[in-house]
């Protein structure tokens, strides 16, 4: 089960990770996608070189994402919110979501990694600077405008928090329109799927905290490794953001932690933190 990969930040590589997984020590297991990493890995860098060894950081890419082909319906839309970065690149590569989107008086975003993209695509968009998807979804309620032309939400085809009956309910017309699904299935950094060696293996041997930020990726992993039939449901530590994940991750893992905010960089943050609280190397 061997990965050739350098040191990211302050986290060990994941062939180091893969060898204290090996001989029975806890890791950290981070599942987002291989192309959400990019961003991820300056949630794990450090200047301190001991950091290293603190963090054992063992990335299993759960889930994976695939364009959709989005059913259009109207020509027009008052607003227009992006709550991901995925959403705004699948959103603006379809021709007909992107004139749609162009339509709208105003973009509303939260998160300095959506609000970036949408910058790179030259769309002006208004930041909420809140954290949830419920925050989000309490401002909105505010700002949007109560038409009888639905604002469109393009984003994946499951979302963390699904915040259409929220805006509904203050009177908004909204359409959240799919335009990216996520492939729900365990693969080793590089994107190879592991053999019935490897995932016997991970399920002789994973323990410490894995983390989840999607149903998505509780699904990928689940599939794999079947924490529900094994020692894995028992003596992992399941980290999620969002309350879907959470009801998701409590499906299959006795021991869930959910932490307040909602943010990629506050889930790598609790994981080091409970890590060093519960597991650290002595």
């Amino acid at each position: 089960m061997s990965q050739n990969h350098s040191r990211d930040g302050g986290s060990t590589t994941n062939e180091q990770a893969l060898r204290r997984m090996r001989q029975g020590k806890p890791v950290i297991i981070w599942t987002r996608s291989e192309g959400d990493w990019l961003i991820d890995a300056r949630h794990w860098e450090s200047n301190n070189p001991d950091d290293a060894a603190r963090t054992p950081l063992l990335r299993l890419p759960c889930i994976a994402t695939v364009a959709l082909t989005p059913r259009i319906t109207r020509r027009r839309t008052p607003a227009c919110i992006f709550t991901s970065a995925n959403a705004v690149r699948y959103a603006l590569a379809d021709a007909r979501v992107r004139a749609l989107v162009q339509t709208a008086a105003t973009v509303y975003t939260h998160g300095s990694r959506t609000a970036s993209e949408l910058d790179a695509h030259g769309i002006p968009a208004t930041h909420i600077d809140v954290a949830t998807g419920s925050e989000l979804a309490k401002r909105l309620a505010v700002l949007l405008p109560k038409d009888k032309t639905p604002i469109i939400w393009p984003s994946a085809d499951q979302v963390a928090h699904d915040f259409t009956t929220d805006l509904e309910a203050a009177g908004i017309a909204i359409t959240r329109i799919p335009v990216y699904s996520t492939e729900r299935r365990l693969r080793l950094p590089g994107g190879k799927a592991p053999n019935a060696a490897q995932i016997e293996e991970m399920i002789d041997h994973l323990s410490g905290i894995v983390c989840f930020a999607s149903p998505s990726a509780v699904e990928g992993f689940v599939q794999a490794l079947e924490p529900e039939d094994n020692r894995l449901g028992e003596g992992l530590l399941a980290v999620t953001i969002g309350p879907t994940t959470q009801t998701a991750a409590q499906k299959f893992f006795r021991h869930v932690m959910a932490i307040d905010e909602a943010t990629i960089g506050e889930l790598a943050a609790a994981a080091r933190l409970e890590f060093a609280r519960r597991l650290q190397p002595r």
